[in-house]
């Protein structure tokens, strides 16, 4: 029996965010294993602690799968995981905050996590800083993959990796987003050409380039439209900087706040914090909650299979 949890991360009210399975006794399984059971969850994505190392920075190793595969990283199942890392008494928190190391397929990333002001755990994860491509984006119909609303012609279309790789298509007005009309075939087949893993339309909100919405498509990894998503947030605060965007004072800490899932249902809060250098990004990272909406076990099929005999 393989305890396993279900948790809805990035929330904004009951029930919002978008939901990661989590399971912290991961040790020793396949990779097959673990995805017959992320298939059988069937969540978003679930995250895996298969290893363990105490230390004065703990470092956990986590192994995230979606239901149909493996993906190097997620940040909305980070948040889920860490979060049932500290519920479960498998990670202690100090005193202010404590940080742990992440080791994911795709490297090593920073986790700080403390008590949230109002009550649970607030994960704070360190992402790498995108090096953006331009090639190919020209010759591609970016537009016609979402529904050809007209983008916002003043920022030009870059991919930005930050461990997946992320394309954010610019939209003048909050209002233009509900009207999007994504053709799945053919965004699938623009995101194999690009060899991205989300597609993500967004605007800046009328309170200013500090408070964005955003839709993510995410056929790369095999999921139509993500609810809540981590590393998308902080790819995409990272490209408003690069275009040119003024969010605040060249130098010091900055904090867009990201609105997701207002299409979908479930409404999702995300934060995404910038260290800018001389109006350049020194560092960036995304931080948020995540709420426990289910625990319970689950027999792997392979398992199953053989208790039937």
């Amino acid at each position: 029996m393989v305890r396993d949890f279900l948790y809805d991360a990035f929330p904004d009210g009951a029930f919002g965010g978008n939901v990661a399975g989590v399971v912290l006794d991961s040790s020793g399984m396949s990779s097959a294993e673990m995805q017959r059971i992320a298939s059988e969850l069937n969540a978003p994505t679930t995250g895996f602690v298969v290893d363990h190392q105490d230390g004065h920075a703990p470092v956990f190793a986590i192994c995230y799968f979606t239901p149909r595969q493996q993906i190097g990283l997620c940040g909305y199942a980070a948040v889920a995981t860490f979060t049932a890392l500290v519920e479960e008494g498998r990670c202690k928190l100090q005193d202010e905050s404590t940080r742990v190391l992440q080791r994911t397929w795709a490297g090593e990333l920073l986790i700080d996590l403390s008590s949230a002001e109002d009550s649970g755990v607030m994960v704070e994860m360190d992402q790498w800083l995108p090096s953006f491509e331009t090639s190919s984006l020209e010759t591609l119909p970016v537009g016609r993959a979402l529904g050809d609303l007209r983008q916002d012609s003043r920022l030009s279309l870059e991919i930005a990796p930050t461990g997946r790789r992320h394309l954010p298509v610019p939209y003048a007005r909050v209002d233009d987003l509900p009207h999007l009309s994504p053709n799945y075939t053919g965004r699938a087949g623009m995101s194999h050409a690009l060899r991205v893993n989300t597609v993500c339309a967004f605007a800046v909100s009328p309170e200013g380039a500090t408070h964005v919405r955003l839709r993510d498509f995410c056929s790369g990894i095999g999921v139509n439209e993500e609810r809540a998503s981590g590393t998308t947030s902080g790819a995409q605060a990272s490209y408003l900087i690069r275009q040119g965007v003024p969010l605040a004072e060249s130098s010091g800490e900055v904090l867009v706040r990201v609105a997701q899932g207002l299409e979908t249902g479930p409404r999702s809060r995300i934060e995404a914090k910038l260290l800018l250098v001389e109006a350049k990004v020194g560092s960036v990272s995304v931080r948020g909650k995540a709420a426990r909406v289910l625990a319970g076990c689950i027999l792997p099929a392979s398992l199953r299979a053989k208790e039937t005999l």
